[in-house]
């Protein structure tokens, strides 16, 4: 399955709050490929990164820090804290937000250090 069906939306992560599931699943979990540039072809982990900060593929430092602040203020685990499943689901979901951004200011960093 391609990188970019791991992409969950605003829709779905907004139900399984209410609902309590486990949308979490969904979000890209492990990098396989070191991200040492591979031309103009996506890398499949990257791409997924992307995905779960709703972002277009290739963006920029910037548009990935403000998506990545904006999740986080919509999901954080403290807006949830009368439900205790919510607040589970919505802590595992802010990790794997803090997981993509960190990993996409790592390879640009490193790819963009010359």
């Amino acid at each position: 399955m391609p990188a970019s069906d791991h992409r969950v939306g605003s829709e779905s992560l907004d139900g399984d709050l209410e609902s309590g599931s486990n949308a979490k699943e969904d979000f890209n979990e492990s990098p396989k490929n070191d991200g040492t540039g591979n031309g103009d072809q996506e890398d499949p982990d990257l791409a997924g990164y992307y995905a779960n900060l709703e972002i277009p593929y290739g963006s920029d430092l910037e548009t990935a820090k403000e998506s990545w602040k904006r999740l986080l203020r919509k999901y954080h685990p403290d807006l949830h804290s009368n439900n205790p499943d919510r607040r589970q689901v919505a802590h595992e979901l802010t990790q794997k937000l803090n997981k993509a951004y960190d990993e996409i200011t790592r390879r640009f960093e490193r790819n963009h250090a010359q």
